[in-house]
């Protein structure tokens, strides 16, 4: 009988999977920052400009499906690095772009096929496999990720862009994301517990036949008949739930989310915020999506997801009328208070609904499962970014896309209650 290991290599893997996170979520919610260089130095429309984003995310989105079936099939090492080269190489590539179309393809189309194969598509059935009691804590440690790549991705991107220029900029982002991220994960990343002798959460494998019975059947307090599925794609899509939980990815990620990211640089500088005021929101912005990540998932272990996404929807909703009053022209202090509550609305909502997938929906086709949701967010975002810059060059304002956001934000909490992830895995 051998020792069980001191340390979990699982949190190794997270590690790994956090730093891919920032960097690579970091490169592209940069954007707003070359969003903004790109409309002075060309001065494209806000909607053809903002559609570079919109054709980028619904890329994310269509080839996740793609990701997740290849991280079934070969395993998440190989797909990671493939991600990881093709993303470095198209964001190197944008510093060369001199036309709206170099854009579309190089950081519209490339370097989302790359980051769907290297980011969340791929990494959430990888955290799966490692982590099943503290689903709901590593998918907020996860999750935060995304909101550090504010704290510390988009202001390095602004003062390179401010030293060095835009083009530089996307330069320099790539080579620091290839540098650190492709021998990392060439290293050190490994696809199962299995294959090191373990379980997930650390339980220590003496035996592979006896991986069964009493401990995954007493981890959670679940509904036995539905985790027992054999779940795959068709399966999981003749489920209600299963599109519930796509819609509600399409609404509050797909649409709000990706509005929100592209224009609020564009829409803090309309209102008349100085560029190092917007740096400073933009960083605490990230701060509070930090943390908001970080207690979402911790959170949504102890009262449950409904419970845990409804306060980010509420947090969310307040940041939007916040944001509003902002672009009507109110003191522009205020912006902090956006910063505050749209940051941490939407950082508890990341990882509560990644661990609804996960608890809905594990098994060996996790990946091709989870990919196809987060197509919905795709479709959101293909529309979201678009329509923002259509508002505005129409009313030569954004005040009427962020009275629509907020209904929408509504309709996104709703259908997580009606999908109820609550009777398929009970919280004690």
């Amino acid at each position: 009988m051998s020792k069980k290991p001191l340390f979990f290599y699982g949190w190794i893997i997270l590690a790994i999977s956090f730093i891919t996170m920032v960097l690579t979520y970091g490169a592209r919610n940069s954007f707003s920052v070359f969003y903004v260089e790109i409309l002075d130095e060309f001065g494209w429309s806000r909607a053809n400009t903002a559609g570079i984003f919109s054709i980028s995310i619904i890329t994310y989105g269509i080839t996740a499906p793609f990701a997740g079936a290849l991280v079934d099939k070969f395993g998440s090492k190989r797909v990671l690095l493939t991600g990881g080269i093709i993303l470095t190489l198209a964001i190197m590539l944008c510093s060369k772009a001199n036309t709206i179309y170099h854009f579309y393809l190089l950081f519209g189309v490339v370097s989302a096929i790359g980051h769907s194969l290297i980011g969340y598509p791929a990494i959430l059935p990888l955290l799966s496999n490692w982590f099943v009691l503290k689903r709901g804590m590593v998918f907020g440690i996860l999750a935060s990720g995304w909101g550090v790549s504010f704290l510390a991705i988009v202001p390095l991107v602004q003062y390179l862009t401010a030293k060095f220029g835009w083009r530089t900029s996307f330069l320099l982002i790539g080579i620091l994301m290839g540098a650190i991220l492709l021998p990392l994960i060439a290293i050190f990343s490994h696809h199962r517990p299995e294959d090191m002798n373990l379980l997930p959460d650390g339980a220590h494998l003496l035996k592979k036949e006896k991986l069964t019975s009493r401990w995954a059947q007493n981890a959670i307090k679940i509904n036995k008949k539905w985790v027992n599925t054999s779940w795959t794609l068709k399966k999981a899509m003749q489920t209600y739930q299963f599109w519930l939980i796509f819609l509600t990815f399409f609404c509050i990620f797909g649409l709000v989310e990706n509005f929100i990211v592209v224009h609020q640089i564009a829409l803090m500088r309309d209102a008349g915020l100085s560029n190092t005021l917007t740096s400073s929101v933009i960083a605490f912005w990230g701060i509070m999506l930090f943390l908001g990540t970080l207690g979402g998932g911790f959170l949504s272990d102890k009262i449950g997801r409904e419970k845990t996404f409804t306060l980010g929807c509420l947090f969310s909703i307040l940041g939007l009328f916040i944001l509003l009053l902002l672009e009507k022209g109110l003191h522009n202090r205020i912006s902090y208070f956006y910063a505050f509550f749209f940051g941490l609305g939407m950082g508890i909502n990341g990882p509560v609904l990644g661990a609804v997938i996960a608890d809905m929906f594990q098994g060996k086709n996790f990946g091709r499962i989870n990919g196809f949701i987060v197509l919905g967010f795709g479709l959101g975002g293909l529309i979201g970014p678009w329509f923002g810059g259509f508002i505005f060059d129409t009313t030569g304002s954004y005040s009427a896309a962020l009275k629509i956001a907020i209904p929408i934000v509504c309709v996104a909490f709703i259908l997580l209650w009606i999908a109820a992830p609550r009777k398929i895995r009970k919280f004690s």
